[in-house]
């Protein structure tokens, strides 16, 4: 009998070890594996930002340091609305359709940017824009009479999902 209950009592003690050991088995883990990307300039990456064949006048748009950047020429008035267009190209380089939303920030107080399809009123907000397509973009600048004077460099977010 104590035989017996020594089998037990040790069955019992092996089976809470295996209990205890699967419970406890796997809480992190940090993995390291092989991955290859090319940082690219922005003109030739997934989602690619280029100028247009024929830009706005009044905006220089560079790739040179591979980001794009805009810069409106003369400058903009407080309590006016300017549109120019088109301003830069986006194209959709990857192998499935993308959703794009095109916003503004870092702005002075009293000024707005919005973003449209060129030519259209097609606002760039949820924009479904296929694989392998383009699209040529208006941007619009909106100030009131309580934007200040100044030298302003603000951002101009593309966000593009796949559904």
């Amino acid at each position: 009998m104590k035989t017996k209950a020594k089998f037990l009592g040790l069955a019992v003690v092996l089976v809470a070890l295996a209990v205890l050991v699967n419970v406890l088995a796997l809480s992190t883990a940090t993995v390291n594996s092989g991955l290859t990307i090319d940082v690219v300039n922005t003109s030739s990456a997934l989602v690619a930002l280029s100028a247009p064949i024929t830009p706005d006048p009044d905006v220089t748009v560079s790739t040179a340091t591979g980001i794009l950047q805009l810069t409106v020429a003369d400058g903009v008035q407080p309590d006016s609305e300017y549109t120019f267009s088109p301003v830069f190209t986006i194209t959709n380089n990857s192998a499935a359709g993308i959703t794009v939303d095109l916003t503004g920030s870092s702005t002075p107080a009293g000024m707005t940017l919005s973003f449209t399809e060129a030519g259209t009123a097609n606002a760039m907000t949820a924009y479904a824009l296929a694989a392998g397509a383009s699209v040529s973009v208006a941007m619009n600048v909106a100030s009131t009479s309580a934007t200040a004077l100044g030298n302003y460099t603000v951002t101009v977010q593309l966000d593009a999902t796949s559904p």
